[in-house]
Protein backbone atom coordinates (compact mmCIF):
# COMPACT_ATOMS: atom_id res chain seq x y z
CA UNK A 1 0.00 0.00 0.00
CA UNK A 2 1.44 3.25 -1.40
CA UNK A 3 1.39 6.25 1.44
CA UNK A 4 3.16 9.65 1.63
CA UNK A 5 5.64 10.93 4.27
CA UNK A 6 7.41 13.89 4.86
CA UNK A 7 10.84 14.17 6.18
CA UNK A 8 11.01 15.72 10.01
CA UNK A 9 14.48 15.71 10.27
CA UNK A 10 17.67 14.52 8.67
CA UNK A 11 20.77 13.40 10.70
CA UNK A 12 23.96 15.55 9.99
CA UNK A 13 25.57 13.02 7.14
CA UNK A 14 21.94 12.95 5.71
CA UNK A 15 22.48 9.08 5.91
CA UNK A 16 19.19 8.69 7.99
CA UNK A 17 15.72 10.58 8.07
CA UNK A 18 12.85 10.38 10.29
CA UNK A 19 10.01 11.08 8.49
CA UNK A 20 6.37 11.07 9.65
CA UNK A 21 2.98 9.75 8.02
CA UNK A 22 1.28 12.50 6.41
CA UNK A 23 -2.21 10.82 7.33
CA UNK A 24 -1.53 10.22 10.66
CA UNK A 25 0.51 13.53 11.39
CA UNK A 26 -1.92 15.49 13.18
CA UNK A 27 -2.78 12.47 15.53
CA UNK A 28 0.97 11.68 16.19
CA UNK A 29 2.45 15.38 16.29
CA UNK A 30 -0.82 16.05 19.21
CA UNK A 31 0.72 13.06 21.07
CA UNK A 32 3.94 13.88 21.11
CA UNK A 33 3.34 17.60 21.94
CA UNK A 34 0.57 16.60 24.95
CA UNK A 35 3.05 17.09 27.87
CA UNK A 36 7.15 18.66 28.12
CA UNK A 37 7.94 15.41 29.44
CA UNK A 38 6.92 13.65 26.00
CA UNK A 39 8.07 15.82 23.77
CA UNK A 40 11.61 15.54 25.47
CA UNK A 41 12.03 12.16 25.54
CA UNK A 42 10.45 12.14 21.66
CA UNK A 43 13.47 14.33 21.01
CA UNK A 44 15.93 11.97 22.71
CA UNK A 45 15.05 9.00 20.63
CA UNK A 46 14.50 11.10 17.51
CA UNK A 47 18.03 12.11 18.59
CA UNK A 48 19.20 8.41 19.01
CA UNK A 49 17.83 7.24 16.01
CA UNK A 50 19.74 9.68 14.28
CA UNK A 51 22.81 9.04 15.68
CA UNK A 52 22.57 5.03 15.32
CA UNK A 53 22.96 4.12 18.79
CA UNK A 54 18.94 3.23 19.97
CA UNK A 55 18.48 2.09 23.39
CA UNK A 56 16.14 -0.95 23.25
CA UNK A 57 13.72 0.74 25.96
CA UNK A 58 13.10 3.64 23.97
CA UNK A 59 12.68 1.99 20.55
CA UNK A 60 12.83 -1.26 19.89
CA UNK A 61 11.00 -4.46 17.27
CA UNK A 62 7.52 -4.26 17.41
CA UNK A 63 7.38 -8.14 16.78
CA UNK A 64 9.59 -10.36 19.25
CA UNK A 65 9.75 -13.43 17.38
CA UNK A 66 10.72 -11.89 13.98
CA UNK A 67 8.27 -11.80 11.66
CA UNK A 68 7.46 -8.09 11.21
CA UNK A 69 11.46 -6.87 10.81
CA UNK A 70 11.12 -3.24 9.46
CA UNK A 71 8.27 -2.07 12.63
CA UNK A 72 9.58 -0.80 15.11
CA UNK A 73 7.88 0.33 18.44
CA UNK A 74 8.77 3.82 20.02
CA UNK A 75 7.92 4.16 23.59
CA UNK A 76 8.17 7.62 24.76
CA UNK A 77 7.32 7.17 28.53
CA UNK A 78 8.22 3.72 29.13
CA UNK A 79 5.12 2.31 30.75
CA UNK A 80 3.89 5.72 32.11
CA UNK A 81 1.75 6.33 29.47
CA UNK A 82 -0.27 3.65 27.52
CA UNK A 83 0.49 5.21 23.90
CA UNK A 84 3.06 4.05 21.70
CA UNK A 85 4.14 5.05 18.30
CA UNK A 86 4.52 2.43 15.35
CA UNK A 87 7.45 3.12 13.39
CA UNK A 88 8.14 1.49 9.40
CA UNK A 89 11.90 1.62 8.68
CA UNK A 90 12.83 1.24 4.93
CA UNK A 91 15.27 2.60 1.92
CA UNK A 92 14.01 5.35 0.21
CA UNK A 93 16.22 6.73 -2.75
CA UNK A 94 19.01 5.01 -0.57
CA UNK A 95 18.69 6.60 2.42
CA UNK A 96 17.72 4.97 5.47
CA UNK A 97 14.52 6.29 6.67
CA UNK A 98 12.41 6.08 9.93
CA UNK A 99 8.40 6.64 9.47
CA UNK A 100 6.65 7.70 12.35
CA UNK A 101 3.84 5.64 11.49
CA UNK A 102 0.73 5.36 13.77
CA UNK A 103 -0.48 5.66 17.67
CA UNK A 104 -0.78 2.57 19.44
CA UNK A 105 -3.31 2.51 22.40
CA UNK A 106 -3.14 -0.03 24.93
CA UNK A 107 -6.56 -2.16 24.88
CA UNK A 108 -8.20 -5.19 26.35
CA UNK A 109 -7.74 -6.88 23.05
CA UNK A 110 -4.04 -6.08 22.90
CA UNK A 111 -2.59 -8.77 21.34
CA UNK A 112 -5.11 -8.81 18.36
CA UNK A 113 -4.86 -5.69 17.66
CA UNK A 114 -1.40 -5.26 17.86
CA UNK A 115 -0.75 -7.86 15.72
CA UNK A 116 -3.23 -6.66 12.89
CA UNK A 117 -2.21 -2.99 13.17
CA UNK A 118 2.03 -4.46 12.82
CA UNK A 119 0.78 -6.34 9.52
CA UNK A 120 -1.33 -3.21 8.59
CA UNK A 121 2.25 -1.68 8.83
CA UNK A 122 4.42 -4.06 7.24
CA UNK A 123 2.16 -3.40 4.01
CA UNK A 124 2.71 0.28 3.60
CA UNK A 125 5.58 1.83 1.20
CA UNK A 126 6.37 4.91 1.85
CA UNK A 127 6.90 7.66 -1.02
CA UNK A 128 8.53 11.31 0.48
CA UNK A 129 6.77 14.09 -0.46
Amino acid sequence: MNRQCEILVKSANETVAVCIDKQNRDEIISYVSQSENHLKNFKLIIQLILEGGCNSDWYYKASENGKFPDVMTMNIMLGRSSGKIYCKEQTINGQNVVVLTEIHEKSKNRTKQTNSTIEKITSYEYEIG
